[in-house]
């Protein structure tokens, strides 16, 4: 086992390699939404820090049960564990076939993000914007936030994600019964939760 202070110099190179493999994200969106009526705030953020989500999910009504009764969830609490879970599903099939575990993925959504489009791994939401939230009584609004565009934003990362294309690019397929596709998220922006997964987590997932 590496010491901790190994473990630390580790994750702090997997997150520089995360930073910069995100910049050009978050300066393609800034360049976009500041040439155009989708003007970004002007301040409130960090335009040089690591772009985020990276990917959207269904984030509305999960059935869980709770004192034997089923509930309905939301949130990222609810989405964040799906992307995990598909990762999961994408490791299992490539130890079945003897190959590595994908790893730290965070990287490659961004620097293979044109092939991951061309292969239709994302639904890529084009409209909506993250200026409201709202509970069942009422909604709120503020007067700045970000508006989804085409390619990767800050309100649904690259979009959402379909299973078995992402398994394709890994050179596995899931079998039938285990796969879902996050259809559902077709149905528009309101659907959707950002999956903010950062570095830890995923290095996780690939040692399960």
């Amino acid at each position: 086992m590496p010491e901790p202070a190994g473990w630390r110099d580790h994750l702090r190179r997997r997150l520089f390699d995360l930073l910069r493999a995100t910049r050009l994200a978050v300066s393609a969106y800034l360049k976009t939404a500041n040439s155009s009526a989708l003007t970004a705030p002007a301040a409130g953020f960090n335009p040089r820090g690591r772009a985020y989500p990276d990917v959207a999910l269904l984030g509305v009504n999960y059935q869980v049960i709770i004192s034997g009764s089923p509930v309905g969830i939301y949130g990222t609490s609810a989405s964040a564990p799906v992307f995990a879970a598909m990762i999961t599903l994408i490791n299992s099939a490539r130890q079945a076939a003897g190959l590595p575990n994908v790893g730290f993925i965070n990287p490659t959504l961004y620097a293979a993000s044109a092939k991951l489009n061309r292969s239709q791994v994302f639904h890529d939401v084009t409209s909506g914007h993250n200026k409201c939230c709202s509970t069942s009584a009422k909604s709120t609004c503020c007067k700045s936030g970000f508006t989804a565009i085409r390619g990767w934003d800050p309100v649904t990362g690259w979009g959402s994600v379909n299973l078995n294309q992402l398994a394709g690019v890994f050179n596995v397929t899931i079998p039938q019964g285990q796969a879902t596709t996050n259809t559902a998220a077709r149905n528009g922006l309101p659907l959707l939760y950002p999956s903010l997964l950062m570095g830890l987590s995923l290095v996780i997932i690939a040692w399960t």
